[in-house]
């Protein structure tokens, strides 16, 4: 189905086979990207792997420093302390949202500065206007934007949408080039000493690439991990049999250990039947592809024995789902969150709180 949106034909594939035909099976083809004219502040689409096209020397270069430095078992197993400690809460009622994106901010900025940019003391989650921050960058990013469509009149920046992105980067800028400056001094501070290397270090030449680990790297883990908690909430059986599965896996273990994931089969389907009905990006794909009932029977239902009775990769080309992106721009933190997700569930109880809707 093709659309006309002022000057830009649009075409949309609304079926499983027609999406593989454009984002796997002639993905270098359409490999390329509709850049938004929001994103040319501070030529943020010649630095973000979201917006270069993978052809590009650059975007593999990013790309090598992720798939190398970033998303990789050791990285995890860093850290793995550190999910437990933030977890591991007994007695006091938190938000899962808010507990959540502290969390993976926490570990991305401790894996990339050395220190948290946000704290956590015993009590509660201390406020911060960073998660706020965020979400309005990238929902103001994805808003409809006239001078998309008729560029002619881009100049002009009728909405005002690239004055609102330039002032949210230029925030979120500030907030790295700090903590690189408390980096770098450090460094200076203990030169010649042996230093274990951090993921900064790898990144001094990929400056522009953080707001793409910030934006990309946050919220959508904390709300995918908001949205699993709510499913089996609202899905008891869901929850007993999970809980069944980590008390035979884990047994007398206090936490879960990033090497007993491949035995979590169930928690597995959970995270995917997740992606599957709130994908983070929903807009990869239309919602109605996502409720096509000859793909998935009882669409609406969360149920996930559907990924028991046959191994689903969201990656593969026979996938009928692309929640963590199709073909080569496929997200590379899906590991990292499926990690953190089930690091979650072992310590927590979960229930509804009064005024849930």
């Amino acid at each position: 189905m093709a659309i006309h949106l002022g000057t830009v034909t649009t075409i949309v594939a609304s079926s499983p086979d027609a999406a593989r035909d454009i984002l796997q099976r002639h993905d270098a083809a359409f490999s390329g990207r509709s850049i938004p004219d929001g994103t040319h502040v501070f030529a943020h689409n010649t630095h973000s792997m979201g917006w270069l096209p993978a052809s590009s020397p650059r975007w593999r270069a990013l790309r090598k420093v992720c798939s190398g430095e970033l998303f990789v078992p050791h990285r995890l197993d860093m850290h793995q302390s550190l999910r437990q400690e933030k977890l591991a809460r007994e007695g006091t009622p938190v938000c899962v949202g808010r507990l959540g994106f502290m969390t993976a901010l926490n570990l991305l900025s401790s894996t990339i500065f050395s220190t948290e940019l946000a704290i956590l003391d015993d009590r509660h989650v201390k406020p911060s206007d960073f998660k706020a921050m965020l979400a309005e960058l990238n929902v103001t990013v994805g808003l409809p934007n006239l001078s998309d469509f008729i560029p002619e009149v881009a100049w002009l920046d009728l909405q005002g949408l690239r004055r609102r992105i330039e002032g949210l980067f230029t925030r979120l800028h500030a907030m790295i080039g700090e903590q690189i400056e408390h980096q770098m001094r450090d460094r200076a501070a203990i030169a010649g000493a042996p230093t274990k290397k951090n993921f900064l270090d790898v990144l001094l030449d990929y400056h522009n690439f953080l707001d793409d680990l910030f934006s990309a790297g946050t919220d959508t883990s904390s709300a995918t991990v908001e949205w699993a908690m709510a499913e089996l909430l609202l899905n008891p059986s869901c929850m007993s049999r999970a809980r069944e599965e980590l008390d035979q896996v884990i047994g007398s273990k206090e936490h879960v250990e990033e090497s007993d994931i491949g035995q979590l089969k169930y928690l597995q389907a959970i995270v995917k039947e997740t992606f599957r009905l709130h994908p983070p990006a929903p807009f990869l794909l239309p919602h109605v592809a996502e409720r096509t009932t000859q793909v998935w029977p009882e669409p609406e239902k969360f149920m996930p024995e559907r990924f028991l009775e046959k191994e689903v990769d969201f990656k593969a080309e026979t996938s009928s789902s692309c929640p963590l992106g199709p073909g080569e721009g496929c997200v590379r933190g899906g590991c990292w969150l499926l990690a953190w997700f089930i690091s979650c569930s072992r310590p927590c109880c979960i229930a509804l709180s009064g005024g849930f809707p």
